[in-house]
């Protein structure tokens, strides 16, 4: 059985990387076709995939949306050389690009809604956000199965798009066995990871890393020119680059507290469920979290960190000023983040649910060649 992701990232994205892993763990032939919009070339140290990448440096938003007809004719080479029985697209804008060719490279088609195009694209232009609208309805009508990491998010899709989700959780994989216990020494560190900008709340941790004079330690996507010229080089930030997600939990275990902040503009960012809150669970670190998004209530109540209002300075030089007067409860803290993360929080505990969806979605498409109504496809 052939499958082949389609990603407007490279590998280097841990969510394409967990998928893959997964896929060929359970026998699948994986092509990989994705978009690597940073400066240098790369690819992992040993693939067990076929990759197709496209090497095109661009920024994030209309910097990367100019090359998207360039990127769409990429993939249709790649397809053509690679056919697959099934194809899963991540987000919605990639779904629409594919669809016209489900027939010809691939039969089946799973949409991977990372990050809904409807509720990712901040936009005040009625018409524009109309159009997003239509675009992403089209790619859940088009898909056959849709993979969504909240039920939340669910819930805002038509109906009959409902009935074809299944929630697979953006739950990270267990590189946590050797690393949680291993407490960090010295004087309170942050780390801060992932896709790295001024709307991640770079500039306002800064501000009140100074305040509170701790250190930050930092790994991930540069996406703004605030993240590359002031964050990066600032004297309290130790940025280590790309790492895989394995070396970024060895530095997330070196640190005493991690952060996931989104400024709420964005509807997508209230909704968000991090992979940064269950990387902190996965190695029993303290997670500090944007009070706006629907997650942060699930993390004090489970007392696994503090919930502060976005952009509240002093706040969150407050909340440092806390936690490095109780460093003394970390180990009591990571054993029971530790315990709560074995219950069901790895993307390990996610692996039968995708299986499932990639089988269901297989059995949709052979259901509509013959002629199946929808209504029953999904019963």
């Amino acid at each position: 059985m052939n499958i082949a992701l389609v990603s407007r990232t490279d590998e280097r994205e841990p969510h394409c990387g967990k998928l893959l892993n997964s896929l060929v763990k359970r026998g699948y032939c994986c092509t990989f076709i994705g978009w690597n919009r940073l400066p240098e070339p790369w690819q992992p140290s040993s693939p067990r995939w076929e990759r197709e990448v496209w090497h095109k440096p661009s920024d994030a938003g209309l910097g990367a949306a100019k090359f998207f007809f360039g990127f769409r004719k990429f993939v249709a080479g790649a397809l053509a050389r690679h056919p697959s029985h099934l194809v899963i697209a991540v987000n919605e804008e990639v779904v629409y690009m594919l669809k016209q060719w489900r027939g010809r490279f691939f039969s089946s088609l799973l949409l991977d809604a990372r990050d809904e195009l409807d509720l990712r694209v901040r936009c005040p232009n009625q018409a524009w956000r109309m159009v997003l609208g239509h675009v992403a309805d089209e790619a859940r009508e088009a898909a056959d199965r849709i993979l969504c990491a909240q039920p939340q998010r669910r819930e805002l899709y038509r109906s009959e798009h409902q009935q074809k989700t299944v929630i697979v959780a953006n739950y990270p994989a267990d590189f946590g066995a050797h690393l949680w216990d291993r407490l960090p020494q010295g004087e309170l560190r942050i780390f801060a990871g992932g896709a790295l900008g001024r709307a991640r709340g770079l500039e306002f941790l800064l501000q009140a890393a100074r305040s509170a004079s701790v250190r930050i330690v930092s790994a991930g996507r540069l996406t703004d020119d605030f993240a590359r010229n002031v964050f990066c080089r600032d004297p309290l930030v130790d940025y280590l680059g790309l790492l895989t997600p394995e070396n970024a939990m060895r530095w997330l275990a070196d640190c005493h507290v991690s952060v996931a902040f989104y400024a709420p503009g964005p509807r997508i960012n209230c909704l968000a469920a991090p992979n940064k809150v269950y990387d902190a669970l996965c190695i029993g670190r303290p997670i500090l979290v944007s009070a706006e998004s629907e997650i942060a209530d699930w993390v004090e109540q489970r007392e696994l960190g503090h919930k502060i209002p976005y952009g509240d300075v002093q706040g969150l030089a407050a909340r440092i000023e806390q936690l490095k007067a109780k460093q003394s409860e970390l180990p009591k803290l990571a054993r029971r983040a530790r315990e709560l993360f074995l219950k069901g929080y790895s993307w390990e505990s996610q692996e039968p649910v995708l299986f499932s969806a990639i089988e269901s979605a297989l059995n949709q498409s052979r259901m509509a060649a013959h002629g199946v109504p929808a209504a029953e496809r999904y019963e």
